[in-house]
């Protein structure tokens, strides 16, 4: 869906040109008559070069793998001229209510480039529309056009620190059963997304790749499994549901018990986490 919004210096020139235009009429004057086709050529090349800059383009968004409540996450959103002879010019794109500018895009060429957003509540999140406009070439029309994706997003609990043994009768068990191999510390046995992990762990290679901070996870002789049980904690759901969010993402070896489910991955607690009710 495509639409065009009149600015300012295009109402005025608009305007003029009509003003113009009865003077020529008014008066016969022949030089007049040139101005007014002069300015109407001018108004037409400025629509056809306009209407070509927003064609012929793709939008695609990506997205750190673990995104949580309230928390910043940057989406990279990935713009592509699919022109063969024209390239694009000063592209705005507007991703609910944030706007990133592209300066210029050459023909069959891509930028990138990335926002800050964040979700406020956990669970599914989704964008469905996501728009591109421009004032391409000379500022008098603004022309946009809708492009409707379907991206969702699992937002997982916000993390916040609660003392939640000390709140409850929900019992710690150390040695339910070793969740790792036992081997050298420092021997590598996962990756996941940085959370105030120490800058040491950061992956820098991974990271580069995936758009992301990733840091390492690395075994030690006496890493032993954390058993939570759910209904035990005696916090309100969202302080709950934030509390055991945040030692997942602070500690490996964690083991939940919710609904009469015993979770193991990282990923599936956090999951049950978000979805929950």
């Amino acid at each position: 869906m495509k639409s065009i919004k009149i600015t300012k210096s295009g109402y005025i020139f608009i305007l003029t040109t009509i003003f113009i235009g009865f003077a020529a009429i008014n008066t016969g004057n022949n030089l007049l008559y040139l101005i007014t086709s002069c300015l109407l050529g001018f108004m037409g090349i400025s629509g056809f070069f306009g209407k070509r800059n927003i064609e012929s383009l793709s939008i695609k968004l990506k997205y750190p793998n673990d995104i949580f409540a309230n928390r910043e996450f940057s989406l990279n959103i990935e713009v592509k001229n699919k022109k063969s002879i024209f390239p694009s010019w000063l592209i705005k794109v507007k991703v609910n209510e944030d706007i990133v500018i592209i300066p210029y895009i050459d023909k069959n060429k891509r930028e990138k480039k990335s926002i800050l957003m964040t979700f406020e509540k956990r669970g599914l999140n989704e964008i469905n529309e996501v728009y591109i406009f421009s004032s391409f070439p000379f500022n008098f029309f603004i022309r946009s056009k809708k492009y409707n994706l379907n991206y969702k997003f699992l937002v997982y609990p916000e993390p916040i620190k609660y003392n939640i043994f000390q709140k409850s009768d929900s019992k710690i068990n150390s040695g339910v059963e070793e969740l790792n191999k036992p081997g050298y510390s420092n021997d590598l046995i996962n990756i996941k997304t940085y959370f105030n992990d120490p800058v040491k762990l950061i992956h820098w290679k991974l990271s580069s790749k995936y758009d992301e901070l990733l840091v390492k996870v690395l075994s030690t002789h006496s890493d032993k499994p954390l058993l939570i049980d759910f209904d035990k904690i005696d916090l309100e759901l969202e302080k709950k549901l934030s509390a055991i969010t945040y030692l997942v993402c602070k500690k490996d070896n964690i083991i939940l018990k919710i609904k009469k489910k015993i979770l193991k991955s990282r990923k599936e607690i956090l999951k049950n986490l978000a979805l929950y009710k």
